[in-house]
């Protein structure tokens, strides 16, 4: 069940150099309505582009982190069960 939750993240793409950038991470916090981190919630991230799909589970800080994604577009989507 998909819920609106805060999620405070950075897209930070990779670079070595002067070469084209070839992968990408996303990463950030997941907060409830209250601002309180949130546990344990099922991050969905979707490669707008090519359809690949990546899910994560936060930390207990509300944290989570996609090292190694496709350069491009991303749909981000929390979900609480």
């Amino acid at each position: 069940m998909f819920k609106p939750f805060l999620i405070c993240a950075a897209v930070c793409l990779a670079a070595s150099g002067v070469s084209a950038q070839t992968s990408a991470s996303i990463s950030g916090v997941v907060f409830d309505n209250l601002d309180a981190p949130l546990p344990q919630a099922e991050v969905r991230i979707k490669n707008l582009q090519s359809g690949a799909q990546s899910q994560i589970v936060t930390t207990a800080k509300g944290e989570f982190s996609a090292p190694g994604l496709a350069v491009g577009s991303y749909e981000v989507g929390v979900f609480v069960h």
